[in-house]
């Protein structure tokens, strides 16, 4: 179980970069196929299918998140690695990805679209499907953040409160980027 929620302390380096730029590249390929970006650390957004829009707000979101964790872990610990807080940052978007993923299937996008057009007439098969997604977002986000908190403790050290405090700022404001760009 631990391995689930820290991989940064259990798996060697190579293995988490290889794993995370991976789940980039499918995060790129399926947004452009499937209309989706992720336009801050946690948020995914529509999108027009166009490589270009896709894949730059995508490693947009993704370098600003690592070069705002690598600057915190700097101020943390001068010894905080480049290589730990990208693989932290990668690998915490990874069931972010699945979840996007997930939401493509028929009967959950069906469901979604049968809430935008009509929320006062919902069936009880869409009413199940807004249940199963509910049960299937909530965890992963949850996952998400512990990924984040986790690998960003264990690669800069540090578990201060004011250390968690200054972590809980820098992801508020990475995940609201969206807003500046």
């Amino acid at each position: 179980m631990k391995k689930l929620f820290n991989p940064v302390a259990h798996f060697d380096e190579r293995i988490l970069l290889g794993a995370g730029l991976a789940s980039v590249l499918v995060a790129v390929v399926f947004g452009y196929l499937f209309g989706f970006k992720f336009d801050a650390l946690s948020h995914i957004t529509y999108a027009n299918k166009d490589w270009f829009e896709v894949g730059l707000t995508t490693l947009r979101s993704y370098g600003i998140a690592i070069a705002a964790f690598f600057l915190l872990g700097i101020l943390m610990n001068r010894r905080t690695r480049f290589i730990d807080i990208l693989n932290t940052v990668l690998i915490a978007n990874v069931p972010l990805v699945a979840l996007s993923l997930i939401q493509k299937l028929p009967f959950i996008s069906n469901a979604l679209e049968a809430v935008l057009r009509n929320p006062k007439d919902l069936d009880p098969v869409v009413v199940s499907a807004l249940m199963l997604i509910s049960l299937i977002v909530l965890p992963l986000t949850v996952l998400s953040f512990v990924l984040l908190y986790n690998g960003f403790k264990t690669t800069v050290h540090r578990k201060e409160w004011y250390h968690i405090t200054l972590f809980v700022i820098v992801a508020v404001f990475v995940n609201f980027t969206q807003f500046l760009f």
